[in-house]
């Protein structure tokens, strides 16, 4: 009995560190994909930027030529 017991206590030993490490897997996996959606939107706020940057350029050459050539 007592060696029957032993290997019930051994097997639910293991069957709990898998739940674990299953557990741990996952929350790691979740975090991979949190930290791949705050890297897209970080490249969205980037784009957004570099347009208005582009558009700032365009409208400050646009009103230098005006100065110069009015």
């Amino acid at each position: 009995d007592l060696h029957r017991v032993d290997r019930r206590q051994r097997q639910m030993c293991i069957r709990d560190s898998s739940g674990i490490l299953s557990m741990a897997l996952l929350n790691i996996v979740e975090l991979f994909g949190l930290c791949i959606l705050v890297i897209k939107v970080l490249l969205i706020i980037l784009n957004v930027i570099s347009i208005l940057a582009v558009i700032f350029m365009y409208a400050t050459i646009k009103v230098h030529l005006h100065l110069t050539y009015v």
